[in-house]
């Protein structure tokens, strides 16, 4: 008699656990989000962070030509943070959307503040060093194409303006910077536009620097 009180009848455990499965609501799980939900999510809030956290203010170049005044030290802290946020949105490359990651990290963040705030800065090396590290933060893919000639249309802004700023530092004495912005449009594959700059200014020894490509 003991004996059977143990035993079961074949099956009573597979019957038993899908009892118990039958009586957990299926409602919950239909709203679960998918994995495209969950990205369209991290892009709205990127998208509001940007619109809402990032402000790099415009003071008039004499408020900021001593680097050691408050509106210049506010506002440096500004862009170094504009940019900290430029490169986070550029490591979802590959997650998310590549037009959404261009609208948010080249359209808005470059775009609006990055290239506005260096347009309001003094030409020389530190601007050249900022322009390189959002360079450096750029998708390596976007630029594999090895016949690209022309960059892709959401950087030709912040390119007009390393053509400005290498214009200004060629006529200065500070024209080895130069050469470093040359090699941010190869970086970018603003090839023909580099090319256009070396013959006019008649910069015959960087003429090497887009043959290596």
């Amino acid at each position: 008699m003991g004996h059977q009180y143990f035993r079961r009848q074949p099956g009573s455990l597979y019957k038993a656990e899908h009892a118990d499965m039958a009586c957990i609501p299926a409602a919950p799980f239909l709203h679960m989000p998918t994995g495209e939900d969950i990205l369209k999510s991290i892009g709205s809030r990127m998208k509001k962070s940007i619109e809402d956290d990032v402000f790099i203010p415009l003071y008039p170049k004499s408020a900021v030509e001593n680097r050691a005044s408050p509106h210049s030290k506010f506002q440096e802290r500004q862009f170094w943070s504009g940019l900290k946020l430029f490169h986070n949105v550029l490591l979802w490359n590959g997650l998310l959307p590549e037009g959404t990651l261009r609208e948010l990290g080249l359209g808005k963040l470059l775009n609006r503040y990055l290239v506005t705030a260096l347009l309001n800065a003094t030409p020389g090396p530190e601007v050249v060093k900022k322009c390189s590290q959002i360079a450096a933060y750029l998708p390596e893919e976007w630029f594999k194409n090895s016949t690209m000639r022309a960059s892709i249309p959401q950087l030709e802004n912040f390119i007009q303006f390393l053509l400005q700023l290498a214009q200004k530092l060629s006529r200065s004495a500070i024209r080895d910077e130069v050469k470093e912005i040359i090699l941010i449009l190869v970086k970018i594959k603003a090839l023909n536009q580099a090319e256009s700059f070396i013959e006019e200014h008649n910069l015959d020894h960087l003429k090497s620097v887009i043959k290596e490509v």
